[in-house]
Parts: C-alpha cells; structure tokens; sequence
C-alpha cells in the first residue's frame, strides 16, 4: 500500500502489493492526528489500496485540486481547521457515487442525520478492519466502474492499445464491427482481426468466455477483500 501525507509518507509495514490483480483504488484519508492516521492506513492495507492521507481540510483539499482521484474518503469529523463534514459535502458535489465515511472518537448522535444526507457511513474510532470492510468493497467497485475490467485479467498486459480498445467496443460494450471499424478509424475487416488476436492472448475462444472470466475475476476480488483478516 502507498500512502501519501503531504512531505511525509505513511507505509505499512508489510506491502499490499499483488493480493489483487487490477486497478487500485484511492482512499482519502484525513484525520489531524499521526497515530489515527498510521493506524488506520494498515488497516486498509489488507485490502490493497492506495491511500492520501492528509493531517487538515487545507491539506485534503490541495490534494484533490491538484487532480487527484479517489475512490472513497474517510474523514475525522472534527480537524483542526474546520469540519470534516464541510469537505464530505464538496466531495459528494464532486462526485454524487463517492463512498464516503465519517470518523470520531466521541459520540456523533448530532452529525447522524448530516451524514445520512451524504449518504455517508459513521464509525466510532477505535474500529477494526471489518468495520471496514463494506466501505473498502464499495471502493472497489467504485474504481472497477471507472476503468476497464480488463486489467483484472493476468493477460492483459499483452494486447496492445488497438486490441484493447476494439475488444472492449464490440465485446464489452457491444458495439457492431463497423460502428467499431468507423470509431478507429480501420477497416471491418482489421477491426475483426484486432478482436480475434485479443481473445487468443486472453486465452478466450469467445466474447462470452471473456465476459464470464471478467465476471469470475471480480467476483474473486472482492471475496478476497471479503476474506481478508478482521
């Protein structure tokens, strides 16, 4: 797991990386105290994610307009220069899917109606990891949704970027070969032939035996992140 805090990097003492195959999703993580931070990043270590963290909203916020993405954020609800709440309401603006949560030591009987508004989940610090566990798979598929299903396949690295992207056009989303051939501007013809060397180095003789890998391997995903030590 990579975790990022401004000058200082947050690292797990073990590596997450190659429990699971894919894209990565990107927790922001913000709470103004190190030890919370550190703590809870290791948790979400098991579950092989990136996390930003950052110690204040000033910080999270240069964060996201320097572009980056996330997938999810956790956030202390009372930090140093504001509410947490403040920047779960603009992330919600941002992107109405985001998983959100909200985290406290003390009781949040106050803020329950606020983050049921953000449809945001609650936890009361100290948690374990199977606290966790729902927001972590909703970050999963959060990123699954925003890229493509097919680096989840071992063999992916092998097409090149007009393979890639004629099977995913007619195979994933089911487009004709000649709308695909018009769209890349090549032949029918090409188009076919580009899907066809596609499926034979993902080792499918068909676009439904790609369709049902894809839909075994995120299935072992997210089991795994099911599985994963409380």
């Amino acid at each position: 797991m990579t975790a990022s805090a401004g000058r200082d990097d947050i690292r797990s003492p073990r590596s997450g990386e190659g429990r699971h195959r894919g894209p990565r999703p990107t927790l922001l993580l913000v709470d103004d105290a190190p030890d919370v931070l550190r703590n809870v990043a290791r948790l979400l270590d098991r579950a092989s994610v990136t996390v930003r963290a950052s110690t204040s909203l000033g910080e999270a916020r240069r964060v996201l307009l320097a572009g980056a993405v996330v997938d999810g954020a956790l956030v202390d609800r009372q930090l140093a220069d504001g509410s947490g709440l403040e920047l779960m309401e603009e992330l919600r603006v941002t992107d109405p899917a985001v998983p959100l949560g909200l985290m406290s030591g003390y009781a949040m009987d106050d803020a329950l109606n606020h983050a049921s508004r953000l449809d945001a989940s609650v936890y009361r610090k100290p948690f374990r990891f199977a606290a966790l566990r729902p927001f972590v798979r909703r970050a999963w598929l959060h990123r699954l949704g925003r890229s493509s299903l097919l680096d989840l396949l071992e063999d992916s690295w092998r097409l090149t970027p007009r393979e890639r992207t004629c099977l995913e056009q007619h195979t994933l989303r089911g487009l004709t070969y000649a709308r695909v051939a018009e769209a890349c501007g090549i032949s029918v013809p090409t188009a076919k032939t580009y899907v066809q060397r596609a499926l034979i180095k993902l080792d499918c003789g068909s676009g439904a035996d790609l369709r049902r890998e894809l839909r075994q391997a995120r299935e072992r995903l997210l089991e795994a992140i099911d599985d994963a030590p409380a």
